[in-house]
């Protein structure tokens, strides 16, 4: 990597271990302006990039950079408005049963209380075929419901939480490569563009919002602890502190409550033990 790459990458608070950890793990074939931007993107969204929720495609002879459905749930969660409706998706079906459109229903919180509904459709000839009205990929034929469905969601995640999700789009809903989720033909930023790029300073809770980040942590992590450990507010924010002091904290904290909180758990007991011995 270049040393200009990885300066603005550690600058953003990245600590280098990590970042060579997921270049041979996580992205083993992609090139040092690609890796700048992954963890630049990364870090603007505050996602996890062991999740790899962002990556880019050739789409329209262009490259587009764009996200998975998870890291939309993700970023709608954190408006503390989001919710899973009740409703099944809707599927519609011709009358000789090939797929037309697929209905995603969710439930957002409004000022005044209320739990309101919506909903956003996909229909099939929009995204499932390239130009040619051939199917974009294997993935289309073997799990039609799945994909539309997808599109569907990440409609309707912009429409309504467009602060949070408004100018990404998932995979699916392009033509071409785009459903293989891979980093295909990716711009390379000249020297110039490179060190143009503003890194943010990487910001420390202070006491008072550790203490409340620590209340939420613990309290979430009871839920899947069935009595492995008796988790005290006290340790969970030593825990925490220590943890900001080697890398961010907020968005890799974040993504482990909503989708591994068991791994979380295994950390902080291993951290008892590491302080009780």
């Amino acid at each position: 990597m270049t040393s200009t790459a990885l300066a603005i990458i550690e600058k953003q608070g990245w600590d280098s271990k990590l970042v060579d950890y997921i270049r041979q793990t996580v992205l083993p074939n992609v090139s040092d302006e690609e890796l700048l931007f992954y963890f630049t993107m990364h870090k603007k969204l505050g996602l996890d990039p062991f999740m790899k929720n962002i990556w880019v495609i050739r789409y329209g002879g262009k490259n587009q950079y764009v996200t998975s459905i998870k890291a939309l749930r993700t970023l709608a969660d954190r408006s503390g408005k989001f919710f899973p409706s009740s409703k099944k998706t809707e599927f519609v079906y011709d009358e000789k049963g090939n797929l037309v459109s697929a209905t995603k229903f969710i439930c957002k919180l409004t000022p005044n209380g209320v739990l309101a509904e919506g909903c956003s459709t996909a229909m099939w000839d929009s995204f499932a075929k390239d130009a040619s009205g051939k199917l974009k990929g294997s993935c289309w034929k073997s799990h039609p419901e799945l994909m539309l469905e997808k599109c569907a969601e990440a409609r309707c995640l912009r429409e309504n939480f467009p602060g949070e999700c408004g100018d990404l789009y998932i995979a699916e809903e392009f033509n071409g490569e785009a459903q293989d989720g891979k980093i295909i033909d990716a711009k390379i930023l000249t020297e110039s563009e490179i060190k143009e790029l503003k890194a943010p300073e990487l910001t420390k809770l202070g006491s008072e919002e550790l203490k409340k980040l620590a209340f939420k942590v613990a309290d979430r992590m009871m839920d899947d602890n069935e009595l492995q450990c008796v988790i005290y507010q006290s340790d969970m924010v030593r825990f925490l502190g220590e943890w900001q002091d080697r890398k961010p904290l907020l968005p890799t904290i974040e993504n482990y409550l909503s989708q591994n909180r068991k791994a979380l758990l295994d950390a902080y007991m291993r951290w008892q033990e590491k302080h009780a011995a």
